[in-house]
């Protein structure tokens, strides 16, 4: 039962994730893609923000290791 819900998470976060990116290709705006995936516009901005703290993140991150790399590298 475990192994059932935690793939029906992971279907759910696949879903929420594929959402996100139509809206921020410009495929969709948050009424339609709370309309194609059957969710309310409050799920819809809440992924939106849930990627956008992941990605700033993931760039804080990544920047962090490119100085440290070009620190290495003497530029």
């Amino acid at each position: 039962m475990d192994q059932l819900k935690q793939l029906r998470m992971r279907q759910h976060r696949q879903t929420m994730l594929q959402m996100v990116s139509e809206i921020h290709q410009g495929k969709l705006n948050i009424t339609q893609a709370a309309n194609k995936f059957s969710v309310t516009g409050h799920t819809v901005k809440t992924w939106l923000d849930k990627v956008e703290v992941t990605l700033r993140r993931s760039d804080w991150r990544l920047a962090t290791r490119l100085l440290s790399i070009l620190e290495a590298a003497s530029w």
